[in-house]
């Protein structure tokens, strides 16, 4: 996975940073028909990954499991009778290790965790997970980069003002970025730059 940014290709972007008009079919030098924003030619992207919750997944699925094991292997092989609290109880952990166990088959294949943030000076453009979510520049109070103790990896968090309904509810978006150390420093930089946002 690239952490490098790239020009974004057509249909790249196809969300107007400015208004969140669908661009599909416009070129990506072209203004938005709707606000007029500037188009996303010159826009910075970055590319990483976003958070997963894998690791609970993988926790739930292993004690749902464990659970079903123990309350309804016993009974099915000769052991003491279940109760029916036993019983239901076996049932709802199989069940919930079924579909914990799909969940994981179907979403956590590992592209599904593969994002693109396209920056804009009217914002950013949240791409990945088969959908795209427009974050205006008037909402976000800062761009947050910190070093993981993991890795070569960076986490860049969207910081929303707290008088915006998703700065009040806490949503905030995060990107993994990777790659050498003073090219994630950089691309940081480069986005702040591009939103007009100072260091936090």
């Amino acid at each position: 996975m690239s952490g490098l940014a790239q020009q974004p290709t057509e249909g790249a972007a196809p969300i107007c940073p400015g208004c969140g008009y669908l661009r599909t079919g416009l070129a990506a030098s072209a203004r938005c028909p709707e606000c007029g924003a500037e188009g996303v030619d010159g826009c910075l992207q970055l590319h990483g990954a976003v958070r997963s919750m894998r690791a609970a997944t993988i926790l739930a699925f292993g004690v749902a499991c464990f659970l079903a094991v123990a309350l309804l292997i016993p009974g099915l092989f000769g052991g003491p009778s279940l109760g029916a609290c036993e019983a239901v109880a076996g049932l709802v952990s199989a069940g919930t290790a079924a579909a914990l166990g799909r969940h994981l088959v179907r979403t956590h294949g590992g592209t599904h965790l593969v994002t693109t943030w396209t920056v804009h000076e009217k914002g950013i453009v949240v791409s990945g997970l088969g959908r795209q979510t427009l974050v205006p520049r008037d909402s976000i109070a800062r761009l947050d980069c910190a070093e993981s103790v993991f890795g070569p990896v960076t986490q860049v968090m969207i910081i929303r003002r707290v008088g915006s309904m998703s700065g009040a509810l806490g949503r905030t978006h995060v990107l993994y970025l990777r790659g050498d150390a003073s090219t994630r420093a950089e691309l940081c930089e480069r986005a702040r730059a591009v939103l007009g946002l100072s260091r936090a």
